[in-house]
């Protein structure tokens, strides 16, 4: 039977590993258990006579109903049911639980390319320089006598 490590005295990491190897040991014992008591009982019905034979065959009955209840309660009581829950700024995507029949999957979407982002910022895109820009380009083959300030004038002849 494999055995789960205690260090320290502390109790095991519950992990699927162990979970894994608790629900073994517990159908290894209740099936050495279910094997051991029906060969004794075979052994003492074959010597026994009839009523003793029926009194065996109840007492397995009952033995294995306590292997099981006992195994059943010892995993009950010593396994406690933990949550993963895998969230995305603060929103839970989804839940994990170590009791739970059925995996889980979550998908967390991460933007590849910068146009599948949001501007929250306002920042400025290439067309909005370009048109920025050319609205403050004033063109003629002289300088005016007064301009507005950042008015680039380009001068041809």
């Amino acid at each position: 039977m494999n055995k789960i490590t205690f260090i320290n005295g502390q109790a095991p990491a519950l992990n699927a590993n162990n979970l894994n190897l608790l629900q073994t040991n517990v159908e290894n014992a209740i099936s050495e258990a279910q094997t051991n008591a029906i060969e004794t009982a075979q052994t003492n019905a074959t010597s026994a006579d009839s009523t003793l034979a029926t009194t065996l065959r109840s007492e397995i009955t009952t033995a294995q109903s306590n292997a099981v209840g006992t195994a059943k309660s010892y995993t009950d009581s010593s396994i406690k049911n933990a949550t993963l829950t895998i969230q995305k700024n603060g929103s839970n995507v989804a839940t994990f639980s170590a009791n739970a029949s059925s995996n889980v999957t979550a998908n967390i979407t991460v933007p590849t390319n910068n146009n599948q982002l949001t501007n929250g910022a306002g920042y400025q895109t290439s067309a909005n320089v370009t048109t920025l820009i050319n609205n403050k380009i004033k063109y003629g083959t002289s300088l005016p006598s007064s301009a507005d300030n950042g008015t680039i004038f380009l001068l041809y002849s």
